[in-house]
């Protein structure tokens, strides 16, 4: 009797602990904004912008998909052709957009969004959870053209962005910074968290099973359910292990380590036999 109390109450401690990591997760999910905006001196009834979506991760490359939009009105001299460079950055050469502009509302725009990658160097979702990528990059515009708005539109589920980081910056009419943070859905960050803390608690739970028949059992049915939760919680489609995956196995080594010990040991007390 003396150690169930302590031992109650580091359980409740930690469930009062991940409750609140998850609600506070949850929501931070729900009251993320959509986008962020800067704006550039005083805003007239029309405004040029630029909006840039952010789609989904590449698999495997350090780079984001996503997809540029502009738009100038007509009192800010819009060009027929648009070139944009986007500037270097990590591993990653310096890419190019040429496009048209065509009559738009009252001005003219791209015809359509493009494609646009941006590079997150040393960021992949080889790192889920932890894979939240930081954005920092510059477009240069030619002709020089700065619209007074800039957008910055999460269009992926999977991550939130973290507005208060967003800084946006024109370095004369034609080069465009932009910094802003992403952050992993943070509801699924504390819940792949929580399963792998309770994959290690379980998996040393099992060390303390007496007989070798609940042993085996228990140990089959802890093997079959960590991976089955696994496949629910992994982003889909990748081709490789991800950090997660990693903390898994390492742990199911641990834990066929102590199986196999206990059944080397000569497994404990058995059942008695039954009484006629």
């Amino acid at each position: 009797m003396k150690r169930v109390k302590p031992i109650r109450v580091v359980v409740i401690v930690c469930a009062l602990i991940f409750a609140f990591f998850l609600v506070s997760g949850w929501r931070a999910q729900s009251g993320a904004p959509l986008s962020c905006r800067a704006v550039f001196g005083e805003l007239s009834e029309h405004n040029g912008y630029i909006q840039i979506n952010l789609l989904a991760p590449h698999a495997a490359e350090q780079y984001f998909n996503g997809e540029m939009f502009l738009y100038y009105t007509s009192h800010e001299s819009p060009p027929e052709a648009l070139h944009i460079v986007s500037e270097a950055l990590g591993e990653y050469a310096p890419s190019i957009i040429e496009t048209q502009l065509v009559p738009w509302s009252l001005g003219m725009a791209m015809p359509k969004p493009l494609p646009f990658s941006i590079p997150t160097p040393g960021v992949t979702p080889r790192l889920f959870p932890f894979d939240s990528p930081t954005f920092d990059f510059s477009l240069k515009f030619m002709p020089p053209r700065s619209p007074k708005v800039v957008l910055v539109r999460n269009l992926t589920s999977d991550f939130i962005p973290l507005c208060e980081t967003f800084v946006s910056k024109w370095d004369g009419a034609e080069k465009l910074t932009v910094q802003v943070s992403f952050r992993r859905n943070p509801f699924v960050q504390a819940t792949v968290v929580i399963i792998g803390l309770c994959a290690l608690g379980f998996g040393v739970i099992l060390g303390l099973i007496k007989r070798t028949e609940d042993l085996a059992v228990a140990a089959a049915s802890y093997f079959f359910s960590i991976w089955s939760v696994r496949a629910i919680v992994t982003p889909s489609g990748l081709a490789y292990p991800t950090l997660f995956d990693f903390w898994l196995m390492t742990v199911c080594m641990i834990v066929l380590f102590v199986v196999a010990w206990r059944l080397t040991g000569g497994g404990g007390p058995t059942r008695p036999p039954c009484l006629n």
